[in-house]
């Protein structure tokens, strides 16, 4: 959820910066009244009823500091990390997913020599963004850089945060890759087919990557079963533990989640949440009341099963120290209380009916 407030500050910044930029200073008045006063409207309001939700900048720093470490170089390798994985994998899935596939990548020869190729595709895509050459298309520009700089600092994986952006990327791609024919149609290079040609046939291949790795993906589903039994259990039990976090805690509860499952426990039981680091010590200021344990991650595991492992083993110490109690549990979750011990009525809900998947 912090992300997704980062994203919108930088929209709104990113048309505050297109106004200055065309001087027209009346209309940033006009739209920085009205829209102040609904921010400081929402800013009152949620403090009101989720304590520590108006804590911006402090729920930042302390997910940054427990996923990355307090010293600045660990700190600075993993954003370095987070760009590399942007531009040298995960753009260029986007627009050609071949090359970044998990056949590609599981032979390592094969997987290093296609780097150049990926790397171009990220070039060409990033581009036009970075450019931002037409006026009509600054806002758009200014927004998407700021939304790649947010993604490359935030403390975790940054692949899923690029689905906001696809179709942009996609579109700047055939603005770029439109500029690179045409380039290359001065320079004589190809000129058996016409820059237009060459255009639309690399938009058919790359639809045609995305349609073939999405058939290889059911594909791969159907024959091994992934995703169907098992995951039809954990979601039966993770509906479960949400009806029984909607039922049994207050609406100003924080719950920290490990994997990071918040935005489905967010959006199930309408509580505010957060993904929860290895520091035990920045739970309680953050605010956080209770955890909520996926027990098995073949569902929702992370990219970074480290940073993972860490998590799970801090829960582990937590509740051995009394720091978490266990209030709720079944086959999939467990769900905690952090700082004090659970009540006689939570208590006699700890063992719920095991749901049997025929």
């Amino acid at each position: 959820m912090i992300l997704t407030r980062s994203v919108g500050i930088f929209l709104l910044a990113a048309v505050i910066l297109d106004f200055l930029r065309k001087r027209e200073l009346k209309r940033l008045v006009l739209l920085a009244v009205p829209v102040g006063l609904i921010l400081l409207a929402w800013a009152w309001s949620t403090r009101a009823a989720t304590p520590g939700t108006g804590d911006y900048m402090k729920e930042f720093v302390y997910l940054y500091r427990s996923s990355r470490a307090t010293s600045v170089v660990p700190a600075l390798a993993g954003v370095a990390g987070n760009v590399w994985v942007l531009i040298s994998i995960e753009i260029p899935r986007t627009i050609f997913s071949v090359v970044a596939s998990e056949a590609v990548q599981a032979h390592r020869l094969l997987s290093l020599a296609i780097i150049p190729l990926r790397m171009g595709i990220s070039v060409v895509a990033l581009w036009p963004i970075v450019r931002g050459r037409r006026a009509e298309g600054a806002p758009t520009s200014f927004y998407l850089v700021m939304y790649l700089v947010v993604i490359s600092l935030w403390p975790s994986d940054p692949s899923r945060y690029l689905v906001a952006i696809g179709p942009f990327l996609c579109f700047s791609f055939v603005e770029g890759a439109a500029k690179v024919f045409e380039h290359l149609a001065t320079l004589r290079i190809g000129t058996l087919v016409t820059p237009r040609t060459m255009l639309y046939g690399a938009i058919c291949v790359c639809i045609a990557s995305n349609l073939i790795s999405d058939a290889r993906f059911v594909a791969s589903v159907r024959r091994t079963g992934d995703f169907s039994p098992q995951a039809a259990r954990t979601w039966d039990d993770c509906i479960d533990a949400y009806r029984w976090l909607d039922q049994n805690t207050s609406t100003s509860s924080i719950i920290g989640c490990v994997p990071t499952i918040e935005a489905n426990v967010y959006l199930m039981t309408n509580r505010k949440t957060m993904p929860l680091t290895a520091r035990q010590g920045s739970w309680q200021p953050l605010g956080i009341t209770h955890v909520m344990e996926l027990n098995d991650t073949s569902s929702y595991g992370s990219v970074d099963r480290r940073i993972e492992d860490r998590v799970f083993g801090a829960v582990q110490h937590g509740a051995a120290d009394g720091l978490l109690t266990e209030v709720y549990h079944n086959p999939d979750v467990t769900i905690y209380k952090v700082g004090q011990p659970a009540s006689q009525d939570e208590s006699s809900q700890l063992r719920p009916t095991i749901r049997q998947i025929e």
